[in-house]
């Protein structure tokens, strides 16, 4: 027993602190970066435990649906198989994959300005705008385990109006 005690000596009995999170802007750029390279395994592990529960419900309940797995199919250009298949992190690059080919979406995601912060109850509210204020990007964050992780995704479309209603 003395050798355990004195094993221990000389050691902080706190666990290290955790560094400070990566800033929501970088969290917001980072998830931009994943959607654009489609890397559903690194958009992934930027979601919060909620969303990712979530999400697996949604897949679960896809797959439990012969007619939304023969729909997706077809929409996302794949097998039923490949469907059936795929785990969270494939689905989710499926997913991104299909969206990239929307070239007016792309575009719209690629001449997004900064992004802006602004506390929303509980969470973080990160967004950015395109260069003409139609298009909107938002992402809320929450705090887990001392990082920032979506939690919701949005994209808002504004509708621009001339003084006097005209377009």
């Amino acid at each position: 027993a003395l050798l355990v005690l004195a094993a221990g000596c000389g050691k902080s009995a706190e666990p290290p602190k955790p560094s400070a999170p990566e800033p929501p802007e970088a969290v917001f750029k980072r998830a931009l970066a994943h959607y654009d390279a489609a890397d559903g395994k690194a958009m992934w592990a930027l979601l919060s435990k909620r969303l990712q529960a979530e999400s697996l419900e949604a897949l679960r309940q896809i797959k439990a649906s012969e007619e939304k797995v023969k729909e997706l199919a077809v929409q996302f250009g794949i097998t039923p198989e490949a469907v059936r298949a795929a785990g969270p992190e494939e689905f989710t690059t499926i997913v991104m994959t299909w969206r990239l080919k929307d070239a007016e979406k792309m575009r719209l995601h690629r001449d997004l300005k900064s992004p802006r912060v602004h506390q929303d109850g509980k969470r973080l509210r990160v967004s950015a705008v395109n260069s003409d204020g139609t298009f909107e990007r938002v992402l809320y964050l929450v705090e887990e385990d001392g990082v920032w992780k979506v939690d919701e995704e949005q994209d808002v479309e504004h509708e621009i109006q001339e003084v006097g209603g005209e377009k």
